[in-house]
């Protein structure tokens, strides 16, 4: 029996800078935080068939590989192997769809169990490389490199990209007294909806001709080093003063990015003391993250009147990782 579990990750500056059209021009580079909620992922040798036996959302029963409705799998099993004779399980403590990088995140916990069943041990970036490569390559789903790497590796990251396949990632030395505040200061709420990721990447491309998109991305990119410079000197207020600006640059930029309930909400939310606020991922549903410097107890009281849940969250540093090996 093998599991594993990779975190969750919510994107604090330049997010978005990372997608191949920019980056591949521009360069892309943003800060992304692994947070303590996960997907486990478990696998076992099966004894006494030839079959491959799946439990996700879905339950399937397979004879080969190649037969396996579920994407991510059956492309992660010809990646590393392992089959016929095996069972795995997933299980997460939050729903995918919901802009913390949720398929990514299986993505990495389910190839560091198969790795791990096969005896082979393998680097976080070989991690990501995989995931990024099985999604973005194989199955062509539109996105980024952000939530392959934030889920392997863990932390409070820096990601710079040219491509999908060129990629440096390292954690920013965030001293440990900032790390503590910030993790207070930062809330995050469920708004009930659930959207993929892929179609409010694209209607991005639609909406704008290419170059308002590398003007709007170079704008997101600059806030996105004003965001780390803020952080690393501990000038927390204006760093979720940079929310903000975000916000208001992204609800510019595309429709598909919230909607008039949205833009209530978020208002609200100004109004009852946050400095800034984003919808997590590409936009269109998911959560809300807001920075809110005081009175953390009274604006959670008041987001849940109107209909959001509060999901309390730490900073993962262990990333993608093994908690139970008894390989047989």
């Amino acid at each position: 029996m093998i599991i594993t579990r990779a975190p969750f990750r919510v994107s604090l500056g330049g997010g978005g800078t990372d997608l191949p059209f920019y980056a591949g021009k521009k360069g892309g580079c943003l800060i992304t935080a692994a947070i303590t909620h996960y997907i486990y992922v478990s696998v076992h040798r099966r004894q006494l068939d030839k079959l491959i036996w799946l439990s996700y959302s879905e339950q399937e029963t397979q004879s080969t590989v190649g037969a396996i409705r579920h994407q991510l799998i059956r492309e992660a099993l010809k990646q590393v192997g392992g089959a016929p004779s095996i069972e795995i399980h997933s299980m997460t403590e939050l729903s995918e769809g919901t802009g913390l990088g949720g398929s990514s995140t299986f993505m990495a916990a389910l190839l560091q169990a198969l790795y791990t069943y096969k005896g082979s041990v393998v680097s976080k970036d070989k991690l990501a490389e995989d995931a990024v490569k099985i999604e973005r390559i194989i199955l062509r789903n539109e996105g980024g490199v952000q939530d392959q790497y934030a889920a392997a590796h863990g932390g409070i990251c820096l990601i710079e990209n040219t491509s999908l396949t060129d990629v440096k990632v390292r954690q920013l030395p965030v001293k440990a007294e900032i790390i503590k505040h910030l993790s207070q200061n930062l809330l995050l709420f469920y708004t009930g909806v659930q959207r993929l990721s892929a179609p409010v990447v694209k209607a991005q491309t639609e909406e704008n001709n290419p170059k308002e998109i590398v003007r709007f991305y170079d704008k997101i990119k600059e806030i996105g080093v004003s965001a780390k410079e803020m952080l690393l000197s501990g000038d927390l207020d204006n760093f979720g003063r940079t929310f903000h600006e975000h916000w208001i640059r992204k609800r510019e930029f595309t429709k598909k990015m919230s909607n008039d309930t949205f833009d209530q909400v978020y208002g609200q939310a100004l109004r009852r003391g946050a400095l800034g606020g984003k919808i997590v991922g590409a936009g269109g549903g998911g959560f809300f993250l807001f920075y809110v410097p005081k009175n953390h107890k009274k604006f959670s009281e008041d987001m849940k009147k109107i209909g959001l849940i509060q999901v309390k969250f730490g900073f993962d540093f262990e990333g993608t990782t093994t908690i139970l090996n008894k390989n047989i």
